[in-house]
């Protein structure tokens, strides 16, 4: 089974709103990211770090 696994970082608000500021195949790329964000972000925002799966299913088109 094929999968594709995407890295996404972002802030979020007290109010609770999130912001997504990267997104990439590449993990270090987006933990530099973060690094440089922890020293220019509001004390009361919290950075959020994702890691997402996707896997392939199926070739074959289906109707839903």
């Amino acid at each position: 089974m094929e999968a594709l696994t995407v890295f996404e970082a972002g802030m979020r608000n007290p109010d609770g709103k999130y912001s997504k500021f990267i997104e990439s195949p590449d993990r270090k790329e987006v933990a530099d990211y973060i690094e440089t964000m922890k020293s220019c972000r509001p004390i009361d925002f919290d950075l959020v770090f994702y890691e997402k799966t996707y896997h392939l299913v199926s070739t074959i088109p289906h109707i839903i």
